[in-house]
């Protein structure tokens, strides 16, 4: 992803493999941190905020849920 950030069209691009790897896994902090990622590239695309904003308040919930200290952004 480093290398490329802005390759996010191909179905095999690194950021939905990713997304779908933690979408099963429910690491809903790593997904809003790519998300974040994504929405540096597309700053005015309302689907990544949207799912910046899910994902983020997801992590909090599971956060909570699981009494851990909350150290998402």
């Amino acid at each position: 992803m480093e290398e490329n950030p802005g390759d996010v069209q191909s179905y095999y691009n690194p950021y939905r493999i990713l997304i779908d790897t933690y979408e099963n896994q429910k690491e809903y902090a790593k997904l809003a941190d790519i998300w974040q990622r994504l929405q540096a590239i597309y700053p005015n695309d309302q689907n990544v905020q949207s799912n910046v904003e899910k994902y983020r308040n997801l992590a909090k919930q599971s956060v909570s849920a699981e009494g851990r200290v909350d150290t998402i952004r």
